[in-house]
């Protein structure tokens, strides 16, 4: 079998990718993760292992409502921004995907 062509389900299909949630890491930082452990993860990528201490970050999947909020531009308040679940779906891969200075 050739390694590099990807492997098949039943019905001939690919494999569907990990499904990434939207996870709050702290009061003011959104992650696309597929599990509340890689969110945390990814926090620790930002913050940096010299300030980083887990037990600083409370994690949870964010709320429905929560995903529809608007975001407002930081610089022109009336501009809208978009939604957690706007660049949920926009994301591809595990990352940040939105945020608030604390």
């Amino acid at each position: 079998m050739d390694n590099a062509t990807p492997a098949t389900g039943p019905l001939g299909d690919l494999p569907q990718p990990p499904l990434l949630r939207c996870y709050q890491v702290g009061e003011s930082d959104w992650f696309a993760a597929t599990s509340a452990e890689q969110a945390l993860e990814l926090m620790r990528e930002i913050v940096g292992d010299e300030d980083w201490d887990p037990e600083d970050y409370e994690v949870e999947l964010t709320s429905e409502a929560l995903l529809d909020k608007r975001w407002r531009e930081e610089d022109e308040p009336d501009e809208d921004a978009g939604s957690l679940r706007e660049w949920l779906a926009e994301a591809k891969e595990p990352r940040w995907i939105g945020g608030t200075e604390p």
